[in-house]
């Protein structure tokens, strides 16, 4: 578990050696979180690991007032 700032991404990359599996988790009041989400994923094809399994989580999801990042979008 790292953090998503700027800061905390090349710490990271220490942790990936054996990982199997990646949970990505972005808030669903906040379209930026979603948005970076691509730029991890593509750290991880980058770090050229077997990766098994990805998951996709939205967070905050009872905010519904709030929400920036609709389902359909978070499904695709």
């Amino acid at each position: 578990d790292t953090a998503g700032q700027k800061n905390f991404r090349t710490i990271g990359k220490s942790y990936y050696t054996l990982t199997k599996a990646f949970v990505l988790v972005y808030d669903v009041t906040t379209e930026e979180t979603f948005d970076l989400i691509q730029q991890f994923s593509q750290l991880i094809e980058e770090t050229g690991l077997d990766v098994e399994r990805r998951y996709l989580v939205a967070n905050k999801i009872d905010l519904v007032l709030n929400r920036q990042v609709d389902e359909e979008t978070g499904r695709r």
